[in-house]
C-alpha cells in the first residue's frame, strides 16, 4: 500500500558543533508543520565519452546535499519570557535569541557564532538526515489566514536514508496560532519606534498582509576534500498591502521619491503568553502600487528592509 504523507514528522535541533548531528528526539525536538517538500540533491560530474555511437553521456557522482522547505505555524510561546519551539529553527538562519525572563523573547538577524541545525525527517517509515543545516526564512501575517513562518534549509546528508518506523512526537509546546483579523490585530504602524516588547508613535493603518522574506544568502561550500553549508550576506525584504488615504499614498510616494526610510511595525494578539510582533526599523520604500481589491482601492508597499548603524537589526520578531 502507498505510505501516507500524514504520518511524517521533523525533527530539529541546534547543534552544538556546526557538522555534528545534535540526535534530535520526538519527545523535545518535534517541528509542528504545515506543509513540506524534500529532495536530496546530488551532484554529478560529466565525462562526455565519445564512443562511435549514439547514446547519453556517463556521469559521476561526487557531492550530495539535502534540501528540505517547510512551514511553521506562527505563534507565541504561551508563557511571556518562555522561548517560542519555532526558535531552532530561526538560530538556523542566521538569528539571535534574547530572552527577557517573565516578559519577552527577541529574535534578530545575526552575523557571527552562526548556529547549524540537524534535521532528521521521517516520512512514513523512512528517515533522512541532514546536518549542518542552514537555511532562510520568511514571515506572513495575511487577513482571514493563521499567520505562519516558512523555511528552507540546506544541509549535508549524515548517512543514507534508511527504513526506520516513525517516532512519537510531542507537540505541547507549540501553541495555537491567532488568526489575523480585527479579533487578534492592531493595525500597522509605519514610523513608529520598537522598545521593550511595544512600539509606540508613528502613523497607523488598516491591514490587508504584512509578508517578510530575510534573504539569506545560503550557500554550499564545496572542496575536494571538505563540504559545508554557509550563510554569506542577508538583503531582507517585505510587501505590506494597506489601506491609505490619499494624503497617506502622496506621502509614501514622495517618500519613495526622495529616499526617506520609514520603521514598519506590526502587533498580533492581546494576552500575555499569545503576543507576537514583527518589527523593522529601517525601510526602504520601492514601490507604492494601488491594487484593486473588489471595488476598493488598497496599497502595496514593496521595502527593503536594511539594517541601522548598530547593525543585526533589519527585522524582529518578539514573543511576549
Amino acid at each position: 500500500m502507498p505510505r501516507k504523507v500524514r504520518k511524517t514528522i521533523i525533527l530539529l535541533k541546534a547543534e552544538t558543533t556546526a557538522g555534528i548531528d545534535a540526535a534530535p528526539t520526538g519527545a523535545a525536538n518535534a517541528v509542528q508543520v504545515m506543509d513540506w517538500e524534500d529532495d536530496i540533491e546530488q551532484m554529478f560530474a560529466p565525462l562526455p565519452l565519445i564512443r562511435s555511437f549514439f547514446g547519453s553521456d556517463d556521469a559521476l557522482p561526487y557531492a550530495r546535499r539535502g534540501k528540505i522547505k517547510f512551514r511553521l505555524p506562527f505563534a507565541s510561546a504561551g508563557a511571556a519570557g518562555t522561548a517560542a519551539p519555532w526558535g531552532p529553527a530561526l538560530l538556523g538562519c542566521a538569528a539571535a535569541e534574547t530572552i527577557s525572563a517573565g516578559n519577552r523573547v527577541d529574535y534578530t538577524p545575526a552575523t557571527d557564532n552562526l548556529k547549524t541545525v540537524t534535521i532528521w525527517f521521517h516520512k512514513d517509515g523512512l528517515v533522512m538526515k541532514f546536518v549542518g543545516s542552514m537555511g532562510n526564512h520568511r514571515w506572513s501575517y495575511v487577513v482571514g489566514e493563521a499567520p505562519f513562518l516558512e523555511f528552507e534549509f540546506r544541509g549535508l546528508v549524515a548517512e543514507a536514508p534508511s527504513a526506520v518506523g516513525n517516532p512519537a512526537g510531542t507537540f505541547t509546546s507549540w501553541k495555537r496560532p491567532l488568526a489575523v483579523g480585527p479579533i487578534n490585530t492592531a493595525k500597522l504602524v509605519l514610523g513608529g519606534t520598537y522598545a521593550t516588547g511595544a512600539i509606540s508613535g508613528g502613523t497607523s493603518w488598516d491591514l490587508k498582509s504584512f509578508t517578510g522574506d530575510s534573504g539569506n544568502d545560503v550557500r554550499d561550500v564545496l572542496l575536494a576534500t571538505a563540504q559545508a553549508v554557509d550563510i554569506y550576506n542577508r538583503a531582507a525584504k517585505a510587501t505590506i498591502v494597506i489601506d491609505l488615504t490619499a494624503a497617506g499614498e502622496a506621502t509614501y510616494l514622495t517618500q519613495m521619491d526622495v529616499g526617506t526610510t520609514i520603521s514598519v511595525g506590526l502587533a498580533h494578539g492581546t494576552a500575555a503568553g499569545s503576543k507576537l510582533l514583527s518589527f523593522a526599523p529601517q525601510a526602504l520604500i520601492k514601490s507604492v502600487k494601488t491594487q484593486k481589491d473588489g471595488e476598493m482601492f488598497v496599497h502595496a508597499l514593496e521595502v527593503d528592509l536594511q539594517p541601522t548603524a548598530a547593525g543585526n537589526d533589519e527585522w524582529r520578531h518578539v514573543a511576549a
